[in-house]
Parts: structure tokens; C-alpha cells; sequence
């Protein structure tokens, strides 16, 4: 006879508590966000009290550059005011292309879904649009040869094959053709017209597929910042979550929410609260009134949380980057990420990205900047870029090639279309048209 002995398993359970959860959601929310949650929950909850602050004791007027500050520049100055990923794309149409396929160009942007092809009739867009069949055609052709190139695609192959010839670079013997002829239906027909059309090995195969995979995309919109089309860049909020005012050589940060709003249990709730304390068996009412207090306790003591855990995570940050925020000039930036502020306050990451998103401060004096751009690892790049275009000569400016070589030189290594991207976020205009501006303002100056 086989005897059985029957072992209890242990397993191990991670329990989330609602109130983390609750305290994570308003970690992530705006100031604008935070008082609108509030005062819904105090429409809901007679227990709630809310008392909204006349007039706060902050105001960006309040913030003023000293004399000998007045030059210091601050990141408003290098940062482009926010704008859709289809407005980028127009921006530097408009740069590349004659006038008269600005319009058609437009059309062509605004058909492309979330992936940056091009699904429409060409012809039809353009009979709508007024513009000849050839106009559309060059249009076309040119807005998939910008960055990121393949968008306005109209299949998968002519993506890749347009990405292939912006790589400037040796391709494997045989990738061309590979697209141009493989890549109707699915993965087994694929294979199919590999080895029976091309006579492709299986090893041969592989290593095509290996470099699409690595070096091509097949969605050129994601290559966008924000993910592609869908979403849209908003406009600055009206009130910032952390305010910083400078005393001589120190940096003091304040959280506005506290000085906003103030939040307080209702004094006749508090009162039978108490009384139904030592009660044992409750009516419906009196359970109402508990639950109520305890709804409002709890939110108060998370609102105090996250103003605690925001003010802790903006003086690690200011620690950090306190040159910047006495000079002003963002060539004093260090490099900065979550991790090492996670180390500085003891907190998880994940909870300093939470406390972060979507979060805005006031300089000292009067900007408004929202807290992503102090993590932004190109933007010694982007001020060294901007450097260089200031001081260029007016009737010679860098192109794009000759910033790329500059900027190496200067320890910022990258390509001629990470350049173009980083001048495109800076509003800065291409070559020809900084000489053209140039050449008016030389001429105003002689006629005046």
C-alpha cells in the first residue's frame, strides 16, 4: 500500500490596499486636477469641508531677474512651445518644399493614420485639394523622405524600401528586391517567394529579416515623440505645482496646494462621530455618518501625503540642479534621471515618475516649466546646438551636415537627422531660410 502524505503549500499573496492605490492616483494628478477631484469628492461627502484660499501668496509677477540676471537665459529660451508630431512634420515640409505643394502637403498629413501611412487615393485627395496629379505625386515623394522617412507610405514595402534608401549606407545583397517582392500576404507566402522567386536560403533569409528588424521600422509614425499621431500636445497649465523662489544663494521650494485649498472634517460630523463612537449597533444613518468621517480623514491625510511626497521630490531635484536654478543658464544642467532621484529621497521609482507626470514649476523668475525637461538627456545637446546657431554667421549659417560635425566635435555625436529633429524642436529654421532672413534684415538695416 502507497501512503500519501498531503503537504499545506504556502503561496504567497501581494495584497494593494485601496488607499495605495488612491494615493498613487493623486500623486499623478495636476494641482487643476487635484482640486477638481477635491471638490467632487466634497459634493459628495457632507463630512468634507473645503476652504478655497482667496488669493494665493504666490504670482509669477512676484518673480522678477535682477539686473545683472537680465541676460540669463532660461529654458523657455530652448524649448520649443508645445505642438502636435503633424505640425513638426509640416514645419519642416514647408522647409524642404516649394509653396506650391504646401497645400497638397497639408492634405497628405492630415489623411495619415496612427501608424504615418498614407490610405487614401492620391488622386482624389488632390482633385479635392485643386492640385495637379504631378504636384501631389512630388509632394508625396518628398514628405516620405523626411524624418522619420517611410511616413506617407502606402504599403508596407514601399516603407521599407524608402528607409533603405535613407540609410545612406551598404545594405545586404538582395534586401531590395526581398521587399519590392516579398512582402504580399502573410509570413508562410513570404518565405514562399523568397526561396521559389529570389532563391533565398533559409541562413540567407534570416539574416534579411534580422537587419529589417533591427535597422528598419515598420510604423514610422511611432518613431515620433508621444507614440505617433493620437496624441496631442496640450497647452500649459494655468497654475504650477511647485512654486521656487530664490534668498540669496538658496532655492526654497513651496507646493501651492497647501496654500490653495485647505481641507477640514465638518465640526457637527466630527461631533457625532465621536458620540456614536462607543455605540455598538448602528442604524443606517449613524453608519453613513462613520463612513463618511473616515471617507474624509482618509482623504485629507492622502492630500497631505502628496504634497510632502511633491515637495520631497522637487528639493531633490533643485539639489541637484542648483546652479541652473541660480544662473539660469542651461548650461549649467546636469544630467538627470528618476533613478537618482529615487536614491536621493528614498522613495521607488515608479513613484517619483508617478509624483513628476504632468507636474509643472515656477522659476524664480516667472517661467513656467514643466518638470520633464530637467530629465531630458539631449538637452545639453539642444543647448549646444542653439549655442552654435547664435553664433554662426548671419550670411553663412551651419547647415544641418555641418552642426552634426560641430556638434561631434564638441562631444554630442549624432546624426544628420537627429540634428534636424533637435533644430526642429528649438523652432530653429533650416540654413536657407536663417540666410534669407538675414539677407532682409541686413537690407531693412542699410535702408533705415
Amino acid at each position: 500500500m502507497v501512503s500519501i502524505a498531503l503537504q499545506p503549500a504556502l503561496r504567497a499573496e501581494v495584497h494593494v490596499s485601496p488607499q495605495l492605490v488612491t494615493q498613487s492616483i493623486l500623486l499623478e494628478l495636476s494641482l487643476e486636477e487635484l482640486e477638481e477631484r477635491i471638490e467632487e469628492e466634497a459634493e459628495r461627502n457632507p463630512a468634507l469641508v473645503v476652504v478655497r484660499q482667496s488669493e494665493p501668496s504666490w504670482r509669477a509677477c512676484d518673480f522678477t531677474v535682477a539686473g545683472d540676471e537680465a541676460g540669463a537665459s532660461d529654458l523657455a529660451d530652448w524649448v520649443a512651445a508645445p505642438c502636435s508630431a503633424r505640425e513638426d512634420i509640416l514645419v519642416e515640409f514647408h522647409q524642404r518644399a516649394p509653396k506650391r505643394l504646401h497645400r497638397m502637403a497639408e492634405a497628405i498629413i492630415s489623411a495619415l493614420d496612427d501608424r504615418g501611412y498614407f490610405c487614401g487615393d492620391l488622386s482624389d485627395l488632390a482633385a479635392a485639394v485643386g492640385c495637379t496629379a504631378a504636384d501631389a505625386e512630388d509632394a508625396l515623394y518628398i514628405l516620405q523622405r523626411l524624418d522619420p522617412p517611410g511616413l506617407g507610405a502606402r504599403s508596407l514595402a514601399e516603407c521599407l524600401e524608402i528607409q533603405i534608401e535613407c540609410l545612406g549606407e551598404p545594405v545586404p545583397p538582395g534586401l531590395v528586391e526581398f521587399v519590392r517582392q516579398c512582402l504580399h500576404g502573410g509570413p508562410a507566402r513570404m518565405r514562399q517567394l523568397a526561396k521559389k522567386v529570389l532563391g533565398l536560403s533559409e541562413h540567407r533569409l534570416e539574416a534579411l529579416l534580422d537587419f529589417i528588424r533591427t535597422r528598419l521600422r515598420p510604423y514610422p509614425a511611432h518613431l515620433l515623440d508621444g507614440a505617433g499621431f493620437a496624441g496631442q500636445a496640450g497647452a500649459p497649465p494655468a497654475m504650477p505645482d511647485v512654486v521656487l523662489r530664490r534668498v540669496g544663494e538658496q532655492v526654497i521650494v513651496s507646493v501651492p496646494q497647501s496654500e490653495r485649498l485647505r481641507l477640514r472634517l465638518d465640526r457637527l460630523y466630527e461631533q457625532m462621530e465621536e458620540q456614536l463612537r462607543h455605540r455598538r449597533a448602528l442604524g443606517e444613518s449613524e453608519r453613513r455618518i462613520r463612513e463618511n468621517v473616515r471617507a474624509a480623514r482618509e482623504l485629507i491625510h492622502l492630500v497631505e501625503r502628496r504634497g510632502e511626497t511633491l515637495a520631497l521630490v522637487a528639493e531633490a531635484v533643485v539639489a541637484h540642479q542648483l546652479e541652473y536654478f541660480l544662473t539660469g543658464d542651461p548650461q549649467r544642467l546636469k544630467p538627470l534621471d528618476q533613478k537618482t532621484i529615487a536614491r536621493a529621497t528614498g522613495l521607488h521609482e515608479s513613484t517619483v515618475c508617478r509624483t513628476l507626470k504632468n507636474k509643472h514649476l515656477l522659476l524664480p523668475d516667472g517661467a513656467l516649466l514643466p518638470f520633464e525637461v530637467l530629465f531630458d538627456e539631449s538637452l545639453p545637446a539642444k543647448v549646444e546646438l542653439h549655442r552654435l546657431v547664435a553664433n554662426e554667421t548671419p550670411s553663412r549659417p551651419f547647415s544641418d551636415d555641418e552642426l552634426a560635425v560641430l556638434l561631434a566635435e564638441r562631444g554630442y555625436p549624432m546624426a544628420r537627422r537627429t540634428v534636424t529633429k533637435y533644430r526642429l524642436q528649438l523652432s530653429i529654421p533650416a540654413a536657407h531660410a536663417r540666410r534669407r532672413a538675414a539677407a532682409k534684415r541686413s537690407h531693412a538695416s542699410r535702408a533705415a
